[in-house]
């Protein structure tokens, strides 16, 4: 996943503004490099990228419009945080369940349950590749399972 950094850091990497996030696109040839990458992409046609959030930011509870899922690693900005919510007992209340990312891991998010992202005191720079309809999360999720993923 050096590559990845390396697109990060390089001079030379286009950058775009799109839903309030600046983005990247990841080379096919950089997913090919990981087997559990390039069969997801294989599979479902994944659009990969990497997502920048600017420090002090909060992207409120949502949820994506044309992607059921996304497979995600966090790159840069530990001290961020993603947020599950379900409603609460009150309008104005929110259950909420926080996903801790760890190094070097791959998480299968269901981004059609609300979530949000709180990003504190630096740049957050996410690899994300969205999966996009017709398939579901629990489609995925099942090939990640058959396939031993």
């Amino acid at each position: 996943m050096e590559r990845l950094h390396s697109i990060i850091s390089s001079a030379n990497t286009y950058w775009f503004d799109t839903y309030g996030f600046t983005v990247t696109q990841v080379p096919k040839a950089i997913i090919k490099l990981d087997y559990t990458l390039y069969k997801l992409q294989q599979e479902f046609n994944a659009d990969p990228v990497i997502l920048k959030m600017s420090p002090m930011l909060f992207y409120k509870f949502h949820i994506d419009a044309f992607r059921p899922c996304a497979v995600n690693m966090l790159l840069q900005g530990f001290d961020s945080s993603l947020f599950y919510g379900t409603p609460g007992y009150h309008d104005e209340l929110m259950n909420i369940e926080e996903l801790v990312y760890e190094e070097k891991k791959l998480y299968l998010l269901n981004t059609q349950r609300h979530h949000a992202v709180l990003n504190k005191s630096q740049p957050r720079y996410l690899f994300s590749m969205g999966i996009n309809l017709p398939h579901s999360y629990l489609q995925v999720k099942q090939y990640i399972n058959d396939n031993k993923l």
